[in-house]
């Protein structure tokens, strides 16, 4: 029978005993080694070849001259901007003044109200996407033409494919009319779903005519309320 592994070491200890070995070490624990990636190694950016797309495209808008009215006048391109897969793009008709001026859509007194109800949805500035249907101020800040709208449209189509969003909203009843290519009014654009190329697209009313208006305040909420039902989302309970 084979000797135990027991046995075995007890003649062992007796052996060294013997040999005058009074005490056997204690090896030391087996160093931990910790995987650690390289300090030039970084997490993949997944969008990162759409993000370089979309720069190309607003490369192109920014040195654009189809519209030789805007082009003129213009101080710079507003191209808009946010993360890429948002739950919500929200698309207003062309940049105002205060645009003009940042270089960023919605500002101004009709981008302090959208930041309210975007914190009344649960939401920030910094998780939409926000942009126009044109890129260029129009003088005066008045609405932008059909033709304005249909030259700036390629632009619009490359970044609406390259962001993603989940949802749409327009905001007033130009920004409906470019992306839907239907004649109604916002009162008959509005209350309901549309859709534009697979994705949902809800319509209200824009910020600035809120401001002007706060009779507007509870049908712009209802359509808010449904644009997060459709994201299977629900707005925070109120503070």
């Amino acid at each position: 029978m084979a000797e135990s592994l027991q046995s075995q070491l007890r003649k062992h200890l007796v052996a060294l005993s013997a040999a005058g070995v009074e005490f056997v070490p204690i090896a030391p624990p087996a160093p931990v080694r910790l995987f650690q990636s390289s300090p030039n190694e970084s997490a993949p950016d997944p969008d990162a070849d759409r993000r370089r797309q979309l720069q190309t495209v607003a490369s192109e808008a920014a040195k654009c001259d189809r519209c030789a009215g805007l082009f003129a006048t213009r101080t710079q391109v507003v191209f808009g901007g946010g993360p890429m897969s948002p739950d919500i793009l929200f698309l207003g008709d062309a940049p105002g003044a205060d645009d003009d001026r940042d270089g960023h859509p919605f500002r101004g007194e009709a981008g302090a109200l959208l930041d309210k109800i975007l914190g009344a949805m649960g939401l920030s500035r910094a998780e939409v996407y926000l942009t126009t249907a044109i890129k260029c101020r129009p003088p005066r800040n008045r609405p932008p033409t059909a033709d304005e709208c249909g030259n700036c449209r390629g632009y619009l189509d490359r970044q609406l494919e390259l962001v993603r969003p989940r949802a749409i909203c327009c905001l007033g009843e130009t920004a409906a009319r470019a992306l839907l290519g239907m004649s109604g009014n916002i009162r008959t654009l509005r209350g309901q779903t549309h859709d534009h190329a697979g994705t949902p697209v809800v319509c209200t009313y824009h910020p600035q005519e809120v401001v002007q208006n706060a009779a507007l305040k509870r049908p712009v909420w209802e359509d808010m309320l449904r644009l997060l039902k459709l994201l299977g989302r629900t707005p925070p309970p109120k503070s």
